[in-house]
């Protein structure tokens, strides 16, 4: 099976609002596979199903591979597949450096919640209330963020977003060809 292309800055869906997932099925289960697919394909961390040209309320999130969330966190569950994910709370703020596969080349600091509570569907259809910060918190909202059409640069100070303007013109011209 082909890797699914992930859709870069300038594609206008990924300014789509993501559509609730209404049935937990075989294509609602090779969806996540193939995310997930993608998403190591890619290195990546997190993924969200309108980065793949899906208008599907699912993101994937896998931090194996980041060493200073291993250390931080040894025994945490570091593999989900989030359906139909509600924030409940936010709390507290922190700024780190964030990059988006959506949005190659580009990193910036984007101030975000420390912690937050969420609800959510996972794979095998449970409802899941979980508690998170860090590197998992920022990652989900991240990944919200695609789900509700915004991606990570309109976070941005107009300032560094204009510092960034020429290097995101190339980029929406690659997507247009």
């Amino acid at each position: 099976m082909a890797v699914r292309p992930i859709l870069i800055y300038g594609d206008t869906r990924l300014h789509q609002k993501a559509e609730p997932v209404t049935s937990i099925n075989s294509d609602t289960q090779e969806l996540i596979d193939d995310m997930f697919e993608a998403l190591y394909n890619s290195h990546g961390v997190g993924l969200a199903a309108t980065q793949l040209g899906i208008n599907k309320s699912i993101l994937i999130i896998d931090l194996h591979n980041k060493e200073d969330n291993k250390e931080e966190n040894p025994d945490e569950q570091l593999k989900f597949a989030l359906i139909n994910v509600e924030i409940i709370d936010k709390k507290g703020s922190s700024v780190f450096e964030e990059g988006c596969l959506s949005v190659p080349g580009i990193y910036a600091n984007v101030e975000r919640p420390e912690e937050i509570t969420i609800r959510y569907i996972d794979r095998n259809s449970e409802s899941v209330k979980m508690q998170c910060s860090g590197l998992l918190a920022r990652t989900i909202l991240h990944e919200y963020d695609h789900l509700q059409g915004i991606l990570f640069i309109q976070r941005l100070k107009p300032a560094i977003r204009k510092k960034l303007s020429s290097q995101l013109r190339k980029l929406t011209q690659g997507a247009l060809l």
